[in-house]
């Protein structure tokens, strides 16, 4: 039997002027699985993230968190409900060491989730970053600030965690091990990851959103949607990689 979705988006609209960023998009997530939105540039992708947030309100349809209409809440209360973002690109505190920067992001959410606090050790080991646990994080480089950030969403004890391109900028081996964590994480928690690098998206191999001016066009496996005949011409391209896949 299917476990009830943790959020779904119901029909959600939202239109900027007379530009329609998001159109009429549903979606189902579940309480523990990894889901990947791609598309080009202005497809609306980071404009879904913020309605699954709670940071942007949709002109219409709704968005519900365990069942509950959460459409017209304010972001704190999408957040209580355990769903986490992570905005593109790296927010941490560079004066504070790593572990005091998971301290802190932690006690963010102490008081208001019931749940037992993860294990800071754990986090240290998840993000590959126990070596560094004493050093200040304005000393870490760019790849290490992202781990570290993500371990900062895990302290705040995510049951969503949204995730803007979170291996912008890493190196191969560092993209490798961001798809192998994030694949451990959606087997305790839901994860949705917007990115453009295709290599890294097969690499997740999950189900997979294609969005085209703010409409959801393909859903389904990777391998089915690299072979679509369309996506690969006018979304993923063709070039060398297609050679070598």
């Amino acid at each position: 039997m299917n476990a009830a979705p943790l959020m779904q988006a119901q029909s959600v609209n939202v239109a900027f002027g007379g530009i329609h960023a998001v159109k009429e998009v549903a979606l189902d997530i579940a309480p523990a699985e990894l889901l990947c939105v791609i598309g080009p540039n202005g497809a609306g992708k980071s404009t879904l993230l913020g309605l699954l947030s709670g940071t942007l309100r949709p002109n219409s349809g709704r968005l519900l968190v365990d069942g509950k209409d959460l459409t017209r809440r304010p972001p704190h209360e999408f957040a209580r409900r355990g769903v986490i973002r992570k905005f593109q690109g790296t927010n941490v505190f560079q004066w504070l060491s790593v572990r005091d920067n998971l301290i802190v992001a932690g006690q963010g959410v102490a008081a208001d989730r019931p749940a037992s606090a993860p294990e800071l050790q754990d986090i240290l080991f998840l993000t590959g970053l126990r070596h560094r646990a004493d050093e200040l994080a304005e000393c870490l480089p760019h790849g290490e600030r992202q781990w570290l950030e993500i371990g900062m969403a895990l302290m705040c004890q995510p049951r969503l965690l949204l995730l803007d391109e979170p291996a912008a900028g890493m190196s191969v081996e560092g993209t490798r091990r961001m798809a192998d964590m994030l694949r451990r994480m959606a087997r305790e928690i839901a994860v949705v990851v917007i990115e453009h690098d295709m290599g890294f998206v097969r690499q997740l191999n999950c189900r997979t959103l294609v969005m085209h001016q703010g409409e959801v066009i393909r859903e389904g496996s990777f391998a089915d949607i690299e072979q679509d005949e369309q996506i690969r011409r006018i979304y993923l391209g063709r070039g060398k990689e297609d050679h070598h896949a």
